[in-house]
């Protein structure tokens, strides 16, 4: 997930598929889909939001003339319920991609599975404000699964880390400023596929040495204190592009501080705690 926003394009297979999605779905003039086939609508205009395709938005929304009455269909058609049980699955599965054979693999598919199906709901979300042009007013119990499978599914997301070739590939049609809001696919996902191994080798000499988990401990702080200041540092460069798209030439003398700050970070994390002790 290194591309910059400058410098990414969507695959045109991603965004022809999109594309035919909608059309097929509105191919009959002022007929609305129905079903199924309206949440496949609703869900193209999301991954076209999500490559950032303002232009093809904008021409295909030209062809919904009840855009409301689209968005309250294809809400009404997807069965929120089922995160319910995809979050129950991705929890007894998860565990078990660390594991070898016909057991990871079985995991694999489920978790991908359940990662899909919340993936599916933020297209419909992200579709249906594209069309509207605001966030739709989901009812309280499509709402309470939502928040039901972030809650279970989240907190245990570094179970997925060997997953982390696959999440990436998934995020390949998604526009890289769009791609930290899809946490299911994308925290963590630039992490090597063996980072569990690594987190067992830190439990181990933690357990042998209580001592080094002060040193953990500062790591941590500094891969924090780093990611922040890349963060604020893309912040920056948005506003500064922001500004020259209007014609205005603004510098931002604080862009200096944080790339020393952020060197500073990176040195403190490359050479890990002071161990003159």
């Amino acid at each position: 997930m290194s591309e910059t926003a400058t410098a990414w394009t969507p695959k045109p297979s991603a965004r022809k598929e999109a594309i035919a999605t909608i059309e097929r779905g509105l191919r009959v003039a002022n007929v609305l889909p129905r079903g199924g086939k309206a949440v496949d609508v609703v869900a193209g205009f999301g991954r076209l939001e999500r490559m950032r395709l303002a232009a093809d938005l904008a021409r295909l929304g030209r062809l919904v003339l009840r855009k409301t009455t689209l968005v309250e269909t294809a809400l009404s058609a997807f069965d929120f319920s089922a995160l319910e049980k995809a979050a129950l699955d991705y929890g007894v599965a998860a565990p078990d991609l660390v594991e070898e054979g016909r057991t990871a693999k079985r995991a694999e598919a489920r978790v991908l599975r359940a990662l899909a199906l919340r993936d599916r709901a933020d297209q419909l979300v992200g579709g249906a404000t594209a069309l509207l042009g605001r966030p739709p007013e989901l009812d309280q119990e499509s709402r309470m699964f939502l928040d039901e499978f972030d809650g279970v599914v989240r907190p245990a997301l570094f179970h997925v880390i060997p997953l982390n070739a696959a999440r990436l590939t998934l995020l390949d049609s998604v526009a890289p400023a769009e791609r930290a809001r899809l946490w299911w696919y994308a925290q963590g996902a630039d992490l090597a596929p063996t980072g569990l191994d690594a987190l067992a080798q830190a439990a181990e000499v933690i357990f042998c040495f209580p001592e080094a988990a002060a040193d953990l401990e500062e790591l941590r702080q500094a891969e924090s204190a780093l990611q922040n200041l890349a963060r604020e540092a893309v912040r920056c460069r948005d506003m500064v592009r922001e500004h020259v798209k209007r014609g205005e030439f603004l510098v931002l003398a604080d862009e200096r501080t944080l790339e020393s700050q952020r060197q500073t970070a990176t040195q403190s994390r490359s050479a890990g705690p002071d161990r003159r002790r």
